[in-house]
């Protein structure tokens, strides 16, 4: 059976960390042995997955998660006709092992131990990751669940545990942060640039404005966003172009992101104002 997917949608996460996520669904297809310098972590949400790896065949079900280091030759087909849905994280070996330094600052290549995984947390985390990326949601969101995700895999996965590094502290990168947010909030920032702005990592970036502010960045970015689309509803603005002016990319996006903020969707909220 060679048959390619019945669907496949592919994105990526750019600079620092170069992720590329795969979504797709597999019936027939079955994958030749192979290797490839990157990292997977997947996880299959329906069907059956199974896969030869490491000289041991395994089987993951919905709801678990498979791993693959870089460089070791593998499978992949469905185990049953129904075949499977699965979401992919795959990760270059510098991808990997920058995201460790900037998470733990240790220089080294980390590698993943086991195959198949059930842990309820990390799935839940890649499973944020992936919806937040398929959703079109803002970079610095998506970052920060990729962040989230890998700190946990590093903690609970590798195949020597590696410790997350210690943040104090910062009130200069808060600040900075804060006053960039408030400025550049229509825009569409990424944890890079923070990072950037401050010389400091992502991760430093994104955990210390954490503990200081309560919010992490994004969180932050999107109350500032739904403080200011307020102002503009009272003012008259339409939907669309409120969506528009406070960054969102269109008008369904800023409705479920208002709706969640608010309880009321922008409509309501702009009749009952004015």
């Amino acid at each position: 059976m060679t048959a390619g997917p019945q669907w496949v949608r592919v994105y990526r996460l750019g600079r620092p960390y170069g992720a590329e996520i795969v979504h797709a669904h597999y019936v027939e297809h079955r994958f030749a042995r192979h290797a490839h310098e990157h990292f997977v972590i997947g996880l299959v949400e329906k069907g059956i997955q199974q896969y030869t790896y490491r000289g041991t065949r395994h089987t993951t079900p919905a709801g678990r998660m498979f791993f693959v280091n870089g460089d070791e030759p593998h499978t992949g087909e469905p185990a049953t006709a129904e075949g499977y849905v699965y979401r992919t994280l795959c990760l270059g070996p510098e991808a990997f092992r920058q995201l460790a330094l900037d998470i733990t600052n240790r220089n080294d290549h980390p590698r993943l131990d086991g195959a198949v995984i059930a842990d309820r947390r990390l799935f839940t985390k890649l499973q944020r990751l992936h919806r937040a990326v398929a959703g079109n949601e803002p970079t610095m969101r998506c970052e920060s669940f990729l962040l989230a995700a890998v700190r946990h895999l590093l903690e609970t996965h590798a195949e020597t545990r590696w410790q997350v590094l210690a943040t104090g502290q910062d009130s200069s990168v808060v600040t900075e942060v804060r006053e960039y947010l408030e400025a550049h909030y229509s825009e569409d920032i990424s944890l890079a640039q923070l990072a950037a702005l401050t010389s400091r990592s992502p991760f430093h970036v994104a955990r210390t404005f954490s503990k200081a502010i309560g919010l992490p960045p994004h969180a932050y970015l999107e109350s500032i966003r739904i403080a200011r689309a307020r102002e503009l509803l009272r003012a008259g603005m339409s939907v669309v172009d409120t969506a528009l002016a406070i960054g969102y990319p269109d008008q369904s996006h800023f409705t479920h992101r208002f709706r969640r903020h608010t309880g009321f969707t922008p409509g309501q909220y702009r009749t009952s104002a004015r």
